[in-house]
Parts: structure tokens; sequence; C-alpha cells
């Protein structure tokens, strides 16, 4: 296996398949969303992303597009076909052959691809089985940020099987979060909120506290164009089980039940725990941290139900909760064109003491900014050895 001879058509499809891959972000868990593109000498001949639910392949689905092109039916190859795809092609045969040995039978000369799969039943597998059957592989060292962004939520559940976390927020330009009576609609503005459905669209689940839900009352499912798209998972968390679960409830009234996971405190009451159960939701009970669900158990049971990447929209108790712990991988927060009192719900609560020095807060880097009409969109990211 080679890292290097890369020439700027190779560069340009992965470039595409790059582009291929963003498509099914959110969409292909608990599998990464992969890109791959199949060239015929300098000729296009299939194009594939992971499909929905994560089946079929990248690959596989490239190479049904190729076998149907002319130029691979011909009798007499004259061209060297190379495979371009973001991740190294799968080694292990599950409900179907592995991609690495799909490739070989479809008659590849050469595989290049981004990224090695950490999964264990596939990492440096994979290139060993095209090896071994004479295909060239190289492992481009190119769009390095690019491809890390595309699979960020598969990593982060494969290295410490807790999914890559997103909190949203929307907030006014002073930093509040609504009025000291608990309004919030609408900080943000008619383009800042079709943009969080295209950020919902891109996890795997929607994660928020008792205290939104009792607020807000609100729906957290795909709208607009994204309605046809798999509903997400719904964390609620709850360690007192106060919300008053029925079927009006528009959580429960708009997403899948079977997707509804309720993380309450132990010991709770046994007829509240029936109620919820008894409207198809299920109910995980965690234990308690100073006083609070435990954040980092709950990450693990999510982990294990194979989420990689996870939104939590609020409030502002929630999101204290996990900057504090440092259990986030970013921040998307949108700003609204508006100034709340001083005594309004602010975004944070104390979580460092109150004698901190300004040089022992948090600093983030800085990831993306636009503007969506009068509203302020930003992502920011912890400030890390690798950034």
């Amino acid at each position: 296996m080679t890292s290097s001879g890369l020439n700027k058509f190779d560069a340009n499809l992965l470039k595409i398949a790059l582009t291929l891959a963003r498509r099914g972000i959110g969409l292909t868990g608990p599998n990464p969303s992969v890109g791959c593109v199949i060239a015929y000498g300098k000729t296009i001949i299939g194009r594939g992303c992971t499909s929905i639910n994560g089946r079929p392949h990248a690959e596989m689905v490239a190479i049904e597009q190729a076998t149907r092109h002319y130029l691979y039916q011909t009798s007499v190859k004259k061209e060297k076909i190379t495979v371009y795809t973001t991740l190294e092609p799968c080694a292990h045969d599950d409900t179907s052959p592995s991609c690495a040995k799909e490739i070989i039978k479809f008659g590849a000369d050469r595989v290049v691809f981004l990224l090695k799969d950490p999964d264990e039943r596939t990492h440096g597998k994979g290139v060993s089985i095209l090896e071994s059957a004479g295909i060239d592989c190289v492992n481009a060292k190119v769009y390095k940020e690019e491809m890390l962004d595309t699979v960020s939520g598969y990593l982060k559940r494969k290295k410490e099987n807790k999914p890559f976390v997103s909190l949203k927020i929307a907030s006014s330009i002073n930093g509040k979060i609504g009025t000291k009576k608990g309004e919030s609609k609408w900080i943000s503005g008619d383009l800042s909120r079709k943009k969080v459905q295209l950020i919902r669209s891109n996890h795997d689940a929607i994660l928020v506290g008792s205290k939104t839900v009792l607020s807000d009352n609100p729906r957290l499912n795909l709208r607009d164009e994204y309605q046809n798209i798999p509903q997400k998972f719904i964390f609620i968390l709850d360690a007192n089980l106060s919300i008053p679960y029925s079927k009006e409830l528009k959580i429960i009234k708009f997403n899948e039940k079977e997707k509804i996971h309720v993380f309450t405190k132990k010991n709770c009451d046994k007829e509240k725990i029936k109620q919820i159960r008894k409207l198809g939701l299920n109910l995980i009970q965690v234990g308690k941290k100073k006083g609070k669900l435990d954040i980092s158990e709950i990450l693990l049971k999510i982990g294990n139900l194979r989420i990689n990447k996870l939104l939590v929209e609020g409030g502002s108790s929630i999101w204290t909760s996990f900057i504090k712990e440092n259990f986030f991988d970013e921040i998307i927060i949108f700003w609204g064109n508006n100034i709340l009192n001083g005594t309004a719900m602010p975004t944070f609560n104390d979580f460092l003491p109150v004698n901190t020095r300004i040089k022992g807060f948090p600093r983030l880097k800085l990831r993306y900014i636009k503007n969506w009409g009068n509203d302020i969109e930003a992502v920011w990211q912890p400030i890390t050895k690798e950034t």
C-alpha cells in the first residue's frame, strides 16, 4: 500500500466521493456515510453513497451502476479501473459479501481511499484482501479535515462508545434563550429555523431536558423538505418523571414511539414507569452524579444503541451539564437579532467556581460562521492538541 502517487484526476475524483459521502450524513447510521466513484481510465462509470440505514454500502451502489456502463461491458478491457472511496472497503462478510471481495470480483486494478476503517473487523484487513488479489491500494493523504467531518460521529463511537455531541443553541444577542417567564418563540428567524431542520437531519438523535419539554412542548421532528427522511431517535432527560406523558404530547404525537427513550433516575415512581411503557416509549434508569443524572452513563448507553451523532437541544441546565463535564464536540449557536432583559433566561448556568479567572474558562475554535437574514450561525469546537 502506498500513500503517494496521486495526480490531479485522482484528487478530483476523491473530492466527488467526499461530496457523495456528505449526502448521507445522519442517514446511514449505525454505518458511516461513505462516497465512492469508479473510473474506467479517465471516464467515470459509477458513483454511489451509503444508502439510508447503512445498506447497501457505497461501493456496492457504485459497482452496480458501473456494471451497466457500456465501457465496462465491452469484451476487451482497454483501460484500468480505479475505485475511489472515502473509507477503506469493508473486509467482513455480513448479510452480503464484503466490499473488498466484490471489488475484486468486479475487476478493479486500483483502489484509492482516504481513511482506514476503525472497525476492528476491517481495519487494514480490507487493504490486505485487495492487495492479496494484486490490486494496488493507495491511502491518499488529502482532504483530511473534510473526511473527518463526514465520519466524526462514527469515529467517536468506535473509539469511545459514545456519540459525537453537538450542542444546538438559539439565543438573543446578549446570550438569553428566553424571557424570565420562559417565552422563547421565536428568538431566531425563519431562515435559522429552516437551517435547524438540516442540522437535525445530519444527526442520528436529538436530546432534550424535561424543562424544555414542559415549557415548549416541542415536536423535534423533521419537517418541510426533510419530512420524508426517517425520523430521529429522541432522548429525554427526566430525572423525576415530571413530564405528564400522554398521546397528546407533541414529541409522542409527531415521532415514532419506539425511537423515544426517557432517561430517569433509579427507583422512580412505579406507576409513572408503567404509564410510560404503556405508551410504547423506552425507559432507561441511570445513576446520579452530584445530584443530576450521570451524563457519562447516559452517553455510554446512547453509544450502545449505535448512535453516531447526538444533537442536544437544551435547555440551560442540560447544556451546562455537558459543558461542565466536557462532554461536547461542538457548539452550534444561532444569535437572533434581539436583546432581552438582563434577568431573562441565560444560555448557561455557572459551571465553574465564581472566583475562576478568565484564563480558567474554556476557549473554543471557530469552525464556521454565516448569517441567515438578520441572524448569525456559528459553530465552535473545543481546542485540543490536534486542533
